[in-house]
């Protein structure tokens, strides 16, 4: 009985969505790593196709099958790798022998490596057989890694009849973090790509940058430009839930001495009353700070790195909200439209006036934003802070309603189904 109803509703939801339902292959090498950022972005388009009724296959490095388990009828085709699973199992060896640990610890190395080498066949050959099983009509390949786009464009080039969109997240040929050597190679690859692909979800600031450069392998290929889609108000919990008397700011991520570097805002801390403030840092801007810095402003605490979920639960019970942002004006930390779907008050360092984060927090109600290069002195932070409120969600959709995760995901729909 309970087949033949699935089938029954299979059909029922054929007749009602007729062409419009496709089989998707996407194709996201890091997306168990539940840290990545840009695999969560992924993850809103997917729940979007997914309520439009279309049919999903996750094709992924296997790293733990138990990540995103809250997908409910999405499949997951995880590409085993079997020498990654031993080199995991032996660098937990506990033996307390100096010389066969280290012999552990190279043969895992080697093993890592061999399987990272083999990952693209393997890529491709899941691939192939998730097309072949599944009648997939559609492939979306998302940047950043690079391994995702170049199995969609092997893929396609191997099933004529299959549509390919690329999903880029983050910049690709024109990265500083690059070399002139490596952003040649890479737009060697773009030329290489656009004989294949059909058409292109681009983040805001990623198609102002090819034109800039003017480097457009892409023109006449159908595209959009749209926010990154985690831009969400109605999931903020506006309580602070600390009990400390002090009032807390944190930061959240990374630092680098090129592209966002923290002088500025150790400037502004440095004379701030730890007796009043408490500055809390997360993530490997711990690392950073305890190799650049003899000493560090007597308010700051470098609390390292934590899960995804702490991170979410610090962010809610947080006073102030700390954002640095990228030297290159291109690229816009994720973290940027979390913190504005907080309502919390930020301190936001920014480096160059077109930088593309500066687009959206310029209209945050409760921000003091601050060039690298200005002199804020620690009495003006302690008088915006004193100041500082928390923003209703109804205040921010108002503000930033095209850029809402549920219209940004809406469009990008569309436009994959048009």
């Amino acid at each position: 009985m309970g087949k033949k109803y699935l089938t029954i509703a299979h059909i029922l939801c054929i007749m009602f969505k007729g062409d419009n339902m496709s089989n998707f292959l996407v194709i996201d090498d890091f997306l168990f790593i539940r840290e990545n950022a840009n695999s969560q972005c992924l993850m809103e388009l997917v729940r979007g196709l997914k309520k439009n009724g279309h049919n999903i296959y996750l094709m992924a490095r296997e790293y733990d099958n138990s990540a995103f388990d809250d997908l409910n009828d999405v499949t997951i085709c995880p590409v085993a790798m079997k020498l990654q699973s031993f080199v995991d199992s032996k660098l937990s060896y506990q033996n307390k022998n100096f010389v066969v640990k280290l012999i552990y610890r190279i043969i895992s190395f080697i093993l890592y490596h061999l399987d990272t080498f083999l990952l693209p066949k393997k890529m491709i050959r899941t691939g192939s057989k998730i097309i072949k099983e599944k009648n997939i009509d559609k492939i979306i390949s998302i940047y950043y890694a690079k391994i995702n786009h170049d199995s969609a464009f092997k893929l396609k080039k191997r099933h004529k009849g299959i549509e390919w969109i690329m999903y880029n997240l983050d910049q690709f040929s024109f990265d500083t973090r690059h070399s002139s050597l490596k952003k040649a190679l890479y737009r060697h690859e773009e030329k290489k790509y656009s004989k294949e692909v059909d058409k292109i979800i681009n983040v805001d600031g990623i198609e102002e940058e090819y034109v800039n450069n003017h480097f457009e392998p892409y023109k006449n290929i159908p595209k959009i430009s749209v926010p990154l889609p985690n831009l969400k108000p109605d999931s903020a919990n506006y309580m602070k839930q600390n009990n400390d008397a002090k009032m807390v700011m944190r930061y959240f991520g990374t630092f680098y001495e090129d592209i966002r570097n923290p002088d500025c805002l150790l400037r502004m801390l440095q004379e701030l009353d730890s007796a009043q403030y408490r500055v809390e840092f997360y993530g490997r801007c711990c690392e950073y700070l305890k190799k650049h810095y003899d000493s560090l402003p007597e308010c700051v605490h470098l609390s390292g790195t934590v899960s995804g979920e702490k991170c979410i639960e610090l962010t809610d019970s947080a006073d102030i909200l700390i954002n640095v942002g990228n030297t290159c004006v291109n690229q816009m930390p994720s973290k940027v439209f979390e913190y504005i779907s907080s309502g919390k008050p930020i301190l936001n360092i920014y480096f160059n006036d077109k930088e593309l984060a500066m687009k959206y927090l310029r209209k945050y109600p409760c921000i003091l934003n601050v060039r690298s290069d200005e002199n804020i002195s620690s009495s003006q932070l302690d008088d915006f802070c004193k100041k500082s409120r928390l923003i209703p969600a109804e205040e921010i959709k108002k503000i930033y309603n095209d850029s809402l995760s549920e219209n940004v995901i809406q469009k990008s729909v569309e436009f994959i189904e048009e």
